[in-house]
C-alpha cells in the first residue's frame, strides 16, 4: 500500500516536470493544491520533500525506484546484477555529464567526476541539507574542498534528487 501511494505521488510529480497535472487526492506539489481537500485529522503528504522511504529487503522495488528516477528526469537502467543496498537491478544515468546513481537504503547515492565549486556553493545553499555532500549529515560546505566540486552525494528528497539532476545537467550544458 504504501509504495503504491509513493509511485503515484512520484508520477504527479514526473506529470508536472512535463507540464501536465496528475491530480491525486492528499498529494500536493510545491505550488499546486491537492485536487480535493484532506479530512482535517490528515495533513497533505508534501512528496518533493518528503524521505525516501527506507526498502531494503522489500519486494518488488524496481517500479518504485524507476518512478522516482523518472521524476527528475534521470535515465534509468536495468543493470544485469542487482545493486545498492536495497538489491535492485535499477540505476540512474545523466550520462551527459558522467553521473550515476545507485538506490541505498533510504537515499540515491550519486557519483560522478566532479561539480564545480561555482555550481556545488549555489546547490548547497539551496538543499544542502538534503543533497549531502560525501553523505555527511552534517551537511558539508563545498568550501571545504578547496575550489574543487564533489563527486559524492546522498540524497534524501525527490525535490533535492531533481535540484542535483537539473544542476548536473547545467554543467554539462555549459562545458
Amino acid at each position: 500500500m504504501k509504495q503504491s501511494i509513493l509511485v503515484a505521488a512520484l508520477l504527479a510529480v514526473a506529470f508536472k516536470a512535463m507540464g501536465q497535472k496528475l491530480n491525486l487526492p492528499g498529494v500536493v506539489t510545491e505550488t499546486d493544491p491537492p485536487a480535493q481537500p484532506m479530512p482535517p485529522e490528515r495533513e497533505p503528504l508534501d512528496i518533493l520533500n518528503c524521505q525516501f522511504p527506507n526498502l531494503i529487503g522489500e519486494p518488488d522495488i524496481e517500479a518504485l525506484f524507476e518512478a522516482e528516477l523518472l521524476a527528475p528526469g534521470i535515465t534509468s537502467v536495468r543493470t544485469p546484477v542487482a545493486m545498492g543496498e536495497c538489491r535492485a537491478r535499477i540505476i540512474g544515468l545523466i550520462n551527459e555529464a558522467g553521473w550515476t546513481f545507485t538506490r541505498e537504503h533510504n537515499y540515491w547515492r550519486a557519483e560522478g567526476p566532479g561539480l564545480p565549486y561555482a555550481y556545488a556553493a549555489p546547490l548547497h545553499q539551496r538543499k544542502g541539507h538534503v543533497v549531502r555532500l560525501d553523505g555527511d549529515a552534517g551537511g558539508k560546505d563545498p568550501a571545504t574542498l578547496n575550489g574543487f566540486g564533489g563527486t559524492l552525494y546522498h540524497v534524501d528528497t525527490p525535490a533535492g534528487l531533481a535540484d542535483l539532476a537539473k544542476t548536473l545537467r547545467q554543467v554539462a550544458a555549459d562545458q
